[in-house]
């Protein structure tokens, strides 16, 4: 009897990975392995993925990869953009290096943040199309934008040297390009704010969204309009007064604007970062179910070879040309042998047999 083939272990795993998908614990590639098994460089085991529902487009259904990556940018452009702000005060009413320092510390953290959050989001087979979140020419566009926040900080840096060196030429032209270069910059930043506002869509608080909104809207509208108004009052004339009070609330409404946008922003972080954590959650949980029910199948395997092992080997055929004769009966009757052929033919008679 030839021995009996054993089932290989991957009857009981998964399908194959055909997608880009890291380890949970040390991000190792997991392409080409099967749902179900471990990983071979630090052996946690794959979990399966989840059915796809149909409508569950939502960015707490993002991979944690890319919830770690935009929760980290939008910490990066938050701080940047308080320490713009901090930065201008400071300038206004200091001559110190502090004012461009942080002005210059903060362009460089919003203009890396945005860069960061910005980044076309993964996709699946429920995730509905949109065109903020997924053109990538638009995507490309708000990040050079940000890039106009280097010219504030180049201005204050000039200011600050044309101060420093005790003399006064230029120093019209450096304040005038610090005041003008800021405001551009921030209405760069009502793009960025319109991908966040998406975002916010995408995670499915219409609230936050709104306030995004109306954020981008207060900060270019009123940005705009208020630093016309306040800084160019000159131009007036005899309505001066009136345009600096009307430019004042215009700026007022600019800067509740911008604090709403920061707090937004981090209600945003807040959210991937939540969203990260109940990721997390249901991996290790689907990590545990799946081990179970490997350990389960191998048991279940490993028992039906024993008892495969234990049944008895089966007949070996026996070939038509080896058939045993069919022994007849002989009947002795006077001096000859009548025969019985078996097969309910006639009796004959045969020659006598040779005497005894």
């Amino acid at each position: 009897m030839a021995p009996q083939s054993r089932t290989t272990n991957t009857r009981f795993m998964g399908e194959v990975i055909t997608e880009d998908r890291l380890c949970r614990k040390c991000n190792y590639s997991l392409k080409g392995l099967h749902a179900g098994g471990m990983c071979p460089e630090c052996g946690t085991p794959i979990p399966r993925p989840k059915p796809r529902v149909l409508g569950g487009d939502n960015l707490s259904d993002a991979p944690v990869g890319y919830l770690r990556t935009l929760s980290f940018g939008l910490g990066l452009a938050s701080i940047g953009m308080c320490l713009i702000v901090v930065g201008l005060l400071t300038i206004r009413g200091s001559r110190e290096v502090a004012g461009p320092i942080m002005l210059g510390a903060g362009a460089v953290l919003w203009i890396l943040g945005s860069a960061i959050s910005s980044g076309k989001r993964p996709r699946s087979e429920s995730t509905l199309g949109d065109a903020t979140l997924d053109h990538g020419p638009w995507l490309l566009g708000i990040r050079l934008a940000q890039l106009v926040w280097l010219l504030p900080a180049l201005f204050a840096v000039w200011r600050f040297m044309i101060i420093r060196g005790g003399t006064t030429n230029g120093l019209d032209l450096a304040l005038g390009g610090l005041n003008v270069t800021t405001v551009l910059a921030f209405v760069a930043s009502v793009p960025i704010l319109a991908h966040h506002n998406a975002l916010a869509t995408w995670a499915g608080d219409e609230g936050l969204a709104a306030r995004i909104h109306t954020a981008a809207w207060g900060i270019g509208g009123c940005g705009i309009i208020g630093s016309l108004l306040f800084l160019g009052s000159e131009w007036f004339g005899p309505v001066k007064l009136p345009a600096m009070v009307i430019g004042a609330i215009f700026l007022v409404l600019f800067a509740m604007s911008l604090v709403v946008a920061v707090v937004s922003v981090l209600q945003i972080a807040s959210i991937s970062f939540l969203a990260i954590s109940s990721n997390a959650a249901a991996e290790a949980r689907d990590a545990r179910v799946a081990q179970k029910k490997a350990q389960e199948e191998r048991e279940r395997f490993e028992r039906e070879q024993e008892v495969l092992a234990r049944m008895p080997a089966p007949a070996e055929p026996v070939h038509a040309d080896e058939q045993p004769t069919e022994i007849k009966p002989t009947y002795r009757t006077g001096g000859y042998r009548i025969e019985d052929a078996g097969d309910d033919s006639d009796i004959y008679e045969l020659a006598p047999e040779d005497p005894e």
